[in-house]
C-alpha cells in the first residue's frame, strides 16, 4: 500500500512539475511591445542604447526577446515581471540591468574589459555634453576599468553616490590635467 501511495505521489508531483506555467502568447507579445517602446521612448537613452546595440551587433528585437525570455523564466506572469521592472530601488535596478545586459554576452571583468565595453565607455565620455577631451575620456575609461566590472557598474555607483574611493577620485583628477 505504501508503494502505491508513493508511486501516486511521485506521479502527481512529476506531472505538476512538468506543467510549469509559461506565459501566454498575449503576455509574451505585451512584454515585447512594452520593452521595445521603453527602449525608444527616451531620446537620450535611445541614443546611448543604439550605440550599445551597434557595439555588440545586436538588434533591439533580439535583445528584447532575450530579456523577455529571462523574465518569463523568473516570473510566473508578465504582470509580476512588470511590477519588478517598475520598482525603483537599487536591488531591482541592478537585477533588471544584469538580466538585460546578460543578453549581450559581454565578458568584461575588472581590469580586463571587452573591446565593446571600452568603446562604449569612450563614446559615452566623449559625448557632446561631457566636455572631455579624447585624452581625458581615455584616461577616465582606463581608470574606471581598473575598479569596475564594466562601465555600467561605475554608472550605477555614480547614480547612487557611492564613489568614495579616494584613490579613484585622485586618478580622475589626474586625468583632468
Amino acid at each position: 500500500m505504501k508503494k502505491i501511495f508513493l508511486i501516486c505521489f511521485l506521479f502527481v508531483f512529476v506531472c505538476s512539475w512538468s506543467q510549469q506555467k509559461t506565459w501566454t502568447e498575449s503576455e509574451k507579445k505585451q512584454c515585447m511591445t512594452e520593452r521595445l517602446k521603453k527602449m525608444t521612448s527616451d531620446k537620450e537613452s535611445t541614443s546611448s542604447g543604439l550605440m550599445i546595440l551597434e557595439q555588440y551587433k545586436k538588434s533591439k528585437e533580439e535583445v528584447v526577446t532575450c530579456y523577455c525570455s529571462k523574465l518569463e523564466i523568473k516570473y510566473k506572469t508578465y504582470k509580476v515581471a512588470r511590477e519588478f521592472i517598475n520598482k525603483k530601488d537599487r536591488k531591482s535596478d541592478r537585477e533588471s540591468f544584469e538580466m538585460g545586459f546578460s543578453c549581450f554576452n559581454d565578458k568584461s571583468e575588472v581590469g580586463k574589459w571587452s573591446t565593446e565595453m571600452k568603446n562604449i565607455c569612450f563614446k559615452i565620455l566623449q559625448g557632446p555634453s561631457s566636455g572631455l577631451s579624447q585624452k581625458q575620456a581615455n584616461c577616465f575609461c582606463e581608470t574606471i576599468e581598473k575598479k569596475y566590472v564594466n562601465f555600467f557598474e561605475f554608472g550605477e555607483a555614480a547614480k547612487y553616490n557611492e564613489i568614495n574611493d579616494q584613490e579613484l577620485i585622485m586618478e580622475f583628477q589626474n586625468c583632468q590635467k
